[in-house]
């Protein structure tokens, strides 16, 4: 992913987990909550086709968690994502 890219990633999954809070505890709860829900999923679906698209260390690992820890993994992975890179490469 190039970095205005990934920025864009980064904003997407934050805003997205910000909204699904505040739509969590406001009046407007519906609205803000499926808004939160809708971009988070649009930067989860993001990184789990960058996580297919390369070689990664730990791949299993790492698409196993996506599925079982949804609001972390990605940001997780977006912040470690350069050495899973550079560890996943067949030397």
């Amino acid at each position: 992913m190039k970095k205005p890219i990934l920025i864009l990633v980064y904003i997407l999954l934050i805003t997205g987990i910000i909204l699904c809070i505040t739509g969590a505890v406001n009046d407007f709860s519906t609205f803000l909550y499926q808004t939160g829900i809708a971009i988070f999923s649009f930067g989860w679906i993001i990184v789990f086709f960058d996580m297919l698209k390369n070689k990664i260390h730990n791949k299993q690992f790492w698409v196993l968690s996506m599925f079982f820890v949804i609001p972390v993994t990605p940001i997780i992975y977006l912040i470690r994502r350069e050495s899973l890179l550079s560890t996943g490469e067949i030397k």
